[in-house]
């Protein structure tokens, strides 16, 4: 850990939820051991967070290995379970004001990105999830199985990066 402030916000990556669902490795079935446990509600007071974009890449991995339906049917169970309270946010917003309308500019958010990538030196989709992460008011905890996520330590809100079985026996 950074410091000794304890986050009450854990940011899952993509590699969480893929590993509940392709259940490959040991590492995996703690991925699916702790959205068990979000689901029941026994961990603690923390509130679990993710990007839109973590949707997006699960897609990607699920509908290599199931057909379109079964990969949709998995997102969509994601999605809308009620007793798994994780927020689905974006990045900051990046809007421009008309006369008549304000509007999303998708060349301000790469701008963005671009900007986030080069400083953290982060790879392909992770930027976007350092990017949000980045955009958080809060102190947060980031969870993957990703070893390339180490590199969210750089991130001034990050306190720790740790895999699923570090969080299941760190953070009780």
């Amino acid at each position: 850990m950074k410091d000794n402030i304890k986050s009450q916000t854990v940011y899952l990556d993509t590699s969480i939820f893929a590993g509940k669902v392709l259940l490959n490795d040991a590492e995996d079935k703690k991925c699916a051991l702790l959205i068990k446990k979000i689901s029941d509600k026994e961990c603690g007071n923390y509130k679990f967070i993710t990007s839109i974009f973590t949707l997006v890449e699960l897609a990607e991995l699920i509908s290599r290995r199931e057909t379109e339906d079964k990969a949709k049917s998995i997102l969509f169970d994601i999605m809308n379970d009620p007793d798994l309270p994780i927020y689905l946010i974006n990045p900051e917003p990046v809007h421009k004001a008309s006369k008549t309308r304000e509007y999303f500019d998708i060349d301000i958010l790469i701008a963005h990105l671009v900007k986030t990538a080069l400083k953290y030196s982060i790879p392909g989709f992770d930027t976007i999830h350092a990017h949000t992460v980045r955009n958080l008011d809060e102190k947060i905890i980031a969870v993957s199985k990703d070893t390339h996520f180490k590199r969210f330590n750089k991130l001034e809100n990050v306190i720790d990066v740790v895999n699923a079985s570090d969080f299941l026996d760190k953070y009780k």
